[in-house]
């Protein structure tokens, strides 16, 4: 007779039930690599966890060792989802593998003690929880939050926002749990077991399928606004050593997009550049004017036109005459700095010195630098700041020369979620948040640049990112676009994504790619180019707006008290299961 009613066969071998173990974290490896870009098998998300939290419920060996083995399963989708870091940090990519196979097996080993001690617990009710705080943990929390790969996330190419339209009353990190409702629920299927909570698993699970066509949040139209994104194709190995040639050529391809851009009928209301995509460097009106007094000179490696040196702020001063004879505003990405000095060593090399440095966003308008812009408020883990580590700068220092050579960890984040403004034809400004880079995987970050005080301050994000990072990894900078896209859901706000070497496009406020292909207007990866589109402003608030990742919280909770509780005392027998054959 099997103890606590449980029908699931019993391996009692424990090396058997190690290798299962392995095999259910190799097969969450597998749907997980499906779901996700480049393959996009959205259904599949609905899956994932479903072997994980089978193991969990069913594993009669220790919880440790099943959680260790299905964590180290789980690798080969984290070696795929991160193959990209290789290419900026060789020694890197081994620890991001290690540190996101603890998730996996931290599933299975909290899961696994609950069972335990609750043998008759419906996973239908325990994976979402668990699931969902533990991602909670990962996206919001640890090491400044990395909210990508969410088991959720791939619902969003479901036709028609069948199940991702639930993200505007209670956002992506709700939606994963819902997914790892239906994965629990299949997991008790394939054990054998019905009852109460299973029952309200799949009522909840219909309803999340059948209510989407009456709850759909539908924003409201604040108008629209017709933007034209210049997308530059700039390597990274290229922008983090930008010769003054480069920034030359580069520059002079830039102008080129932007006069093909304003040119067009209907003329744009902005154009828009990516991130730190200024090669003058700094677009803040004191530091200009310190590097200006300071008379420096870029010495070119190779004659431009035949100048063999310009004024370090040539580029500055062509770039704002620029916008003043186009005469349409142009929000770009730039440097800036508090207060900046320029020195020189007892050896004659110039050095840049200053209070804070930042990675801003600013708007030209009439010729000139506008107020005010925004400084990037999260810097990205890793890309930008050390979390927790960076609080000791001779251990970033050393870090950085192991793993990430040449870079340099200077960024400051901003003080406050401050939005740009931008004057229309008629005069009117309008406040526009501009989430930068990372940003845009942030709930938390987008939310704040939206809504401030319980209303909306933006009716339009702008994300400028340089995803010049991926590399050669089209599914990275997919990877990017699929957490965007949820931002637009939760808030009821669309985005204009201006990314350097791709992808930029134009999200509805529903999460909708309005363009995706080059031949239909829009712009691919790895190549320049301009995409032109009228986007309809949002209004009003969608409920996860004012509510904000309650459920994550919740999710976070839940999976806290389930581990206090399966950690203490014995095991609680079930009711035995009374069946005809007993």
């Amino acid at each position: 007779m099997r103890e606590g009613g449980d029908e699931s066969p019993a391996i009692p071998r424990p090396w058997a039930w190690r290798g299962a173990a392995l095999l259910c974290g190799l097969a969450y490896a597998a749907i997980s690599i499906g779901s996700f870009p480049p393959f996009d098998l959205w259904g599949l998300a609905l899956l994932a966890v479903t072997p994980l939290a089978w193991l969990a419920a069913a594993g009669r060996v220790r919880p440790a060792s099943l959680a260790f083995w299905a964590g180290v399963g789980s690798a080969p989708f984290w070696v795929v989802a991160q193959w990209w870091v290789r290419e900026v940090s060789p020694a890197g990519l081994a620890p991001m593998v290690i540190y996101l196979c603890v998730y996996p097996g931290l599933f299975v080993w909290i899961c696994a003690r609950a069972t335990r001690r609750w043998p008759g617990v419906s996973m239908t009710l325990l994976a979402p929880i668990v699931w969902g705080g533990l991602e909670f943990l990962r996206g919001a929390i640890a090491f400044d939050g990395y909210p990508w790969y969410l088991a959720g996330q791939p619902l969003i190419g479901a036709p028609g926002q069948w199940l991702s339209w639930a993200g505007a009353y209670i956002g992506a990190y709700g939606v994963s749990m819902l997914a790892c409702l239906a994965a629990g629920l299949l997991a008790d299927c394939l054990r054998g077991r019905l009852g109460a909570g299973q029952l309200i698993g799949g009522v909840v699970f219909i309803a999340w399928c059948g209510l989407g066509m009456v709850l759909a949040y539908e924003p409201g139209d604040a108008g629209t606004l017709r933007v034209a994104v210049v997308q530059t194709n700039v390597p990274q190995d290229n922008k983090i050593g930008w010769t003054p040639t480069q920034r030359v050529r580069d520059f002079e391809r830039f102008l080129e997009l932007t006069r093909e851009a304003v040119v067009g009928e209907p003329r744009p209301d902005l154009v828009v550049w990516p991130e730190t995509m200024a090669p003058g460097d700094t677009l803040d009106a004191q530091s200009v004017e310190t590097e200006r007094a300071a008379d420096l000179v870029w010495i070119l490696d190779e004659p431009v036109e035949g100048a063999t040196h310009i004024g370090s702020t040539m580029l500055t001063d062509l770039l704002l005459a620029a916008q003043a004879r186009a005469g349409v505003p142009v929000l770009v990405g730039a440097t800036a700095y508090d207060d900046l000095r320029i020195e020189t060593d007892p050896d004659g090399h110039i050095r840049y010195e200053s209070d804070a440095v930042y990675n801003s966003a600013f708007v030209i308008d009439n010729g000139r630098v506008t107020e005010p812009r925004y400084d990037k408020v999260h810097l990205t883990p890793f890309g930008e700041v050390m979390p927790y580590i960076s609080a000791w700068p001779w251990l970033e220092a050393r870090l950085l020369a192991i793993g990430a050579e040449g870079m340099r960890f200077e960024l400051a984040p901003g003080g406050r979620p401050q939005r740009v403004r931008v004057r229309l034809e008629d005069g009117e400004p309008m406040e526009i948040a501009t989430p930068i880079c990372f940003e845009a995987t942030m709930p938390g970050v987008c939310r704040r640049l939206v809504f401030e005080d319980g209303r909306r301050a933006a009716g339009l994000m702008i994300n400028l990112t340089n995803d010049g990072w991926f590399g050669a990894s089209s599914a990275g900078r997919r990877s990017h676009l699929l957490c965007a896209r949820w931002r637009c859901v939760e808030l009821g706000t669309p985005m204009v994504r201006a990314a350097n070497t791709g992808i930029s496009c134009v999200i509805d406020a529903r999460g909708r790619i309005a363009r995706e292909a080059l031949d239909s207007g829009a712009v691919g990866d790895r190549m320049d180019g301009v995409l032109s589109e009228d986007v309809v402003l949002a209004s009003g608030l969608t409920p996860y707006a004012r509510i904000g990742d309650l459920a994550g919280w919740a999710g976070l909770g839940g999976a806290a008290l389930v581990l206090l509780a399966g950690l203490g005392g014995g095991r609680v027998k079930a009711k035995q299961a009374q069946t005809p054959m007993q």
